[in-house]
């Protein structure tokens, strides 16, 4: 079943953005471990920064519904 990461960021890559579509755990996996999945993706595009052209200190991340929980859960407990 397709969903709307793969559009987005086919949209933001054709803006010269580079782009990335987590597929998180999901049920039957609860809190954390969709957060760990989204904060293992970040430290991965980080470690890899240099190979792929990215400036490890601009990373975006953004979701739709539940992945917008999980986007907005990284984003404010990374620490």
């Amino acid at each position: 079943m397709p969903y709307e990461g793969g559009e987005v960021a086919a949209h933001f890559a054709q803006w010269g953005l580079h782009t990335f579509v987590l597929h998180y755990r999901v049920m039957p996996h609860r809190h954390p471990e969709p957060l760990l999945d989204a904060f293992r993706a970040i430290r991965l595009i980080r470690h890899r920064a240099t190979e792929w052209n990215i400036l490890p200190d601009k990373i975006a991340i953004g979701g739709f519904s539940a992945g917008g929980h999980v986007a907005a859960s990284a984003g404010t407990l990374w620490n």
